[in-house]
């Protein structure tokens, strides 16, 4: 696992929760599609995850602190999984709000402009 530091204040970002739901979603959505599709999948540390039920937002943020910690009783495959999810999900809120940092500054640039224009 690749070590990196998450900025706490991400972790308490409202649309992080919803970001680490999403990527459940998905990851459950992509499996139902192969499933559809006849194929059977090999076992891996999320699809263990999964049917042991322990893939949903809850399981993700009160295993993560013991990842941290170096005290989780998870295979390192599944330790890596959650890991993945919660980098993922800070990621994609870190984007979420570079973008909308961006559409602040472009609005007030075009209210300036407008501004100006009179």
């Amino acid at each position: 696992m690749v070590n990196v530091e998450i900025d706490a204040r991400i972790l308490e970002d409202k649309k992080f929760n919803t970001q680490v739901e999403n990527i459940i979603t998905e990851t459950r959505e992509a499996r139902r599609n192969v499933q559809i599709g006849g194929a059977q999948l090999k076992s891996s540390p999320v699809i263990r995850l999964m049917d042991e039920g322990n893939l949903s937002l809850s399981f993700i943020l009160s295993e993560f602190p013991k990842i941290a910690n170096k005290e989780s009783q998870l295979s390192r495959g599944q330790r890596d999984v959650v890991a993945n999810i919660v980098f993922e999900a800070a990621r994609r809120v870190v984007f979420l709000n570079q973008q909308e940092r961006a559409r602040k500054a472009a609005e007030k640039a075009n209210e300036k402009a407008a501004g100006n224009d009179i």
